[in-house]
């Protein structure tokens, strides 16, 4: 190791180079264990140390960034010390004196000629990586068309905010508290910028401004108070499609109940006060009529009229089941018809016996009469 010097120091392996065989070594100090072969994580290793001695910002220099990683590259990656850099510098400059007829100082395959070491870090956590991190090219690709110039913001919800490629109509999301880019939507942006909007003046501007592509279903929808007594206030109006021109985004709008929102439930997809329901207040709606203007005519027979009482059961429900109860057959009965059949079965077999064998006899006998004669 006389004739070695160190050029990477990662703790316990430090990198060695041969001047004289012109080749790189690594050594444990731990171990006193030598070999060609990087160990594992030796470069991470060597930046992290680097990192702690507070020399890796200054000897690098800042590239890429691809979402919330930035790409860095090493300015001296071979050179551990301004000592080695200088005694290689008058090593080469001594050598091409001496030898200025012949072949110019050679280098090895990994000295300043080769490819530089570049890694990453996360803005955040300040987590080092030598390896590309995941969909970093994606990343940096559309950062890169976001600063372009044609990419035009359309909406911003709480720290996401929605693109626009003008060129190709594409859309994009960023997140600015985790610098990531996305194509998919975030789940319930819709949902929130509508809450803002309606928060601001009860979406009046928002449902003012955009065009109305068609209504889902007009009806009156009042209290739970029971007909005939007076009821509550009844409400008119249903829910209608429009479209934001601003941004081309759908949402749902109620003109007798205010209401914004970016998605309908079945039931108020088809136009229903309320959807059919197996438990709860929606069943016992059903059963009242409630669904259509409808009233249900179906009634449970007696026998489970009782047991019915205890759960809410939708009307339909029980209409089905008062119809299995009248069609079902007993199990005592049933019985019987399997008893029958297997007596029936047991018939059959033996009439097809006396058949078979009186066939067999009525052939045979004239046969053995025919040969007995022949014989004879």
């Amino acid at each position: 190791m006389d004739r070695s010097r160190v050029r990477k120091n990662a703790g316990l392996w430090q990198e060695y180079y041969d001047d004289q065989a012109r080749t790189e070594y690594y050594y444990n100090v731990d171990t006193a264990e030598s070999q060609f072969q990087p160990p594992p994580d030796f470069l991470l290793d060597w930046i992290e140390t680097k990192e702690q001695e507070n020399t890796l910002e200054s000897e690098s220099i800042s590239g890429r960034t691809g979402g919330p990683w930035e790409e860095f590259t090493l300015v001296r990656p071979h050179v551990f010390t301004d000592n080695v850099r200088q005694e290689k510098s008058e090593a080469r400059e001594k050598y091409n004196n001496e030898h200025s007829d012949e072949a110019p100082f050679p280098l090895s395959d990994t000295e300043e000629d080769t490819d530089p070491i570049v890694y990453y870090r996360h803005f955040e956590r300040n987590e080092l990586r030598v390896q590309e991190p995941e969909d970093f090219k994606e990343q940096h690709r559309m950062g890169s068309l976001r600063s372009s110039g044609r990419v035009l913001p359309r909406r911003q919800v709480n720290g996401r905010i929605e693109l626009m490629d003008s060129r190709t109509g594409n859309i994009f999301y960023f997140d600015r508290q985790d610098r990531i880019y996305s194509w998919d939507k975030p789940i319930g942006f819709d949902d929130v910028w509508l809450d803002a909007a309606f928060d601001q003046d009860g979406g009046k501007s928002l449902v003012t401004r955009s065009k109305k592509k068609k209504d889902i279903g007009f009806q009156n929808s009042g209290s739970d108070a029971e007909e005939g007594n007076g009821g509550g206030a009844q409400v008119t109006g249903g829910w209608g499609m429009y479209v934001d021109p601003d941004t081309e985004t759908s949402f749902y709008y109620h003109s007798g109940r205010k209401m914004l929102q970016a998605s309908l439930p079945p039931a108020d997809a088809h136009g229903m006060d309320q959807p059919p329901s197996a438990l709860g207040n929606v069943g016992r709606a059903l059963a009242q009529g409630k669904m259509d203007n409808q009233q249900v005519k179906a009634i449970p027979p007696p026998e489970i009229e009782a047991a019915l009482s205890l759960v809410d059961v939708p009307a339909a429900l029980m209409t089905k089941l008062a119809r299995v109860q009248r069609e079902r057959v007993p199990y005592e009965e049933r019985r019987t018809h399997l008893r029958v059949r297997q007596i029936n079965t047991g018939s059959i077999c033996k009439y097809f016996v006396v058949v078979f064998l009186t066939t067999f006899l009525l052939f045979s006998l004239p046969l053995c009469v025919f040969f007995s004669f022949v014989v004879g």
